[in-house]
């Protein structure tokens, strides 16, 4: 029963892990979706043509 409970516990330790890494993960490219379209807005004030 002890290794069940044991067993369980990491389980559920790990699948916190996965949430944590998964949510940090999609924040780290959401702002890397932000920051690309500040610096194309950016570039093409200056007269830069990104992707035409």
């Amino acid at each position: 029963m002890k290794s069940r409970i044991a067993l369980r516990l990491k389980t559920q330790a790990l699948l916190d892990d996965t949430d944590d890494f998964i949510n940090s993960t999609e924040k780290m490219l959401d702002d890397f979706k932000k920051d690309d379209e500040k610096w194309e807005r950016e570039g093409r004030k200056l007269g830069f043509k990104f992707w035409d």
